[in-house]
């Protein structure tokens, strides 16, 4: 008996990390495409000019600290879901995904609340040109009022289905969401409207938009909770 329970064990572990592997070569495939899609994006920035350009920097040096708290979040997810999963309690899982999202949107709206208030002040400590600081005022105002509702859908929610198994859905929706929606509608808004790197966030707005309604219906569906890898 005792050596059969080895043998199991030692299968069950070497499963586990035969399953670790697989999504972590997902996330890396994700994580690829995505800074290739951001290449791809930064160069139309290049196109409209120093003050654009700095604004758009100022703008995504900013915004890293108003995502702390959904950051934070969906790092927790990922180990609160896994062991959940791992002990079958899939019940719990979905529970706590909604009590973390949940906390995710408290720290969110409290951060961008005060973001959209300071904005301008931000901009000014970075000494920029008087145009600069308006672009960047105008990036982080929007910037601010998106993230209020869409952000943790988009990014928090999404740890939660890969701590499950559910990477490959992850990771088919975040690179078409990325060429389709944030490459396309960036060169739409920017570049055919005219709107200049005003545009190009917009676009990115329109990319969080599709992966949080993606996210949120399989969610919801709870087909992320049915993946036979998990068996």
């Amino acid at each position: 008996p005792g050596d059969c329970h080895y043998s199991t064990g030692n299968y069950y572990a070497r499963r586990r990390m035969t399953l670790l592997f697989s999504m972590l070569d997902y996330i890396g495939v994700e994580n690829g495409m995505f800074q290739i899609g951001k290449l791809a994006v930064t160069s139309m920035v290049a196109t409209f000019g120093t003050a654009s350009i700095a604004a758009n920097s100022v703008g995504y040096t900013v915004i890293d600290f108003a995502n702390i708290p959904g950051n934070a979040m969906g790092l927790a997810l990922i180990t609160v879901v896994g062991q959940c999963i791992g002990a079958g309690e899939k019940k719990q899982a979905k529970q706590y995904t909604k009590k973390l999202v949940g906390l995710a949107y408290l720290g969110d709206w409290i951060c961008n609340i005060a973001l959209f208030l300071l904005a301008g002040t931000i901009a000014k400590c970075f000494h920029l040109s008087p145009e600069a600081v308006r672009i960047a005022e105008q990036i982080l105002h929007c910037f601010a009022v998106t993230s209020l509702f869409i952000w943790p859908l988009s990014f928090t929610l999404s740890n939660a289905l890969r701590a499950a198994g559910d990477a490959t859905f992850t990771m088919i929706v975040s690179i078409a969401s990325m060429w389709i929606f944030r490459v396309g509608s960036s060169y739409f808004f920017g570049i055919v409207l005219q709107m200049g790197v005003l545009g190009i966030w917009i676009g990115m707005f329109v990319d969080w938009g599709a992966r949080s309604a993606l996210f949120g219906w399989r969610f919801l569906s709870g087909k992320w909770l049915q993946r036979k890898a998990l068996a």
